[in-house]
């Protein structure tokens, strides 16, 4: 069931459909089941041209994802959506991915929009520390991070 939403998900027509079985879903895939709603939501959000529907369905997402902390605390990916979706409205982003990195200090993904997130808010000598660490520790990042940079000249 739970490989059935994230493929309904990945489909724009079946946004309500994935939504509405999101929602149905019983603990303990519950914490997850938001995470899901909340990708279904991000596609929608992609979709949509208007700005007012975009902020509110970033909101919504937003609200789902507090939530999914609030059943599951520990889940590192909803602190990481948590602060992707935060970064798109300009709120407590850094915060989140902190402690997304908390619990998952590893991901490459969430290192990646920290440092992002850093440079966005003009913290150069942050950002870069965090990079330097993370290649520094993580050899497989330090690919990844030359494969981004190679990615954004093509």
């Amino acid at each position: 069931m739970f490989i059935q939403l994230i493929e309904l998900c990945a489909v724009y027509q079946h946004y309500r459909k994935s939504t509405k079985q999101a929602k149905e879903l019983e603990n303990p895939p519950f914490a997850r089941s938001l995470i899901l709603l909340v990708i279904a939501k991000s596609f929608k959000t992609r979709q949509t041209s208007i700005h007012h529907d975009r902020q509110a369905l970033f909101q919504s997402a937003i609200n789902d994802l507090r939530e999914s902390i609030e059943v599951d605390p520990y889940d590192s990916i909803s602190h990481f959506h948590l602060a992707h979706n935060l970064s798109f409205i300009n709120q407590e982003a850094l915060k989140s991915i902190e402690r997304c990195l908390l619990l998952s200090p590893a991901d490459k993904y969430s290192l990646h929009l920290y440092a992002l997130l850093l440079t966005a808010q003009k913290q150069m000598s942050e950002a870069y520390a965090q990079i330097y660490r993370a290649t520094n520790d993580y050899p497989d990042i330090r690919n990844y991070l030359k494969f981004k940079i190679v990615e954004s000249y093509i």
